[in-house]
């Protein structure tokens, strides 16, 4: 393990700008961090083999995790638009609501909530 840690770190140094967080392929955190925000790991799930996935980190800000040899480089999030709030009551399919790529099943009192929500936002 500190072999393969050691060659990937050896790799990692050899970018330029390093950019990122070094991650072994378990989500130890290698390098790349030398205030510890991120804890010894970085929980990583079976969605995390896709290639410019998002997450959410401990703090509440958004990062890219990105293939890097045998592990991930984990790279700040550049600001996009927020995901876009999809409602679906109609139809025979039972209410839903979306958001970004999320699907979330919705009770009827919960679609009546959020129906009068929508036809009536609350002022500031």
């Amino acid at each position: 393990m500190h072999e393969r840690d050691e060659r990937l770190r050896r790799r990692y140094e050899s970018l330029r700008s390093r950019p990122g967080v070094l991650l072994s392929a378990t989500g130890r955190v290698i390098s790349g961090d030398p205030a510890g925000d991120l804890g010894e790991r970085v929980h990583l799930d079976e969605r995390t083999h896709f290639a410019g996935r998002r997450m959410i980190l401990r703090d509440g800000s958004v990062a890219l995790l990105e293939p890097f040899s045998d592990g991930y480089l984990l790279r700040p999030a550049l600001p996009t638009a927020p995901p876009l709030l999809t409602l679906s009551f109609l139809g025979e399919r039972p209410p839903s609501a979306s958001y970004g790529d999320r699907d979330r099943p919705l009770s009827l009192r919960h679609a009546e909530i959020l129906t009068l929500l929508a036809l009536h936002p609350p002022t500031a």
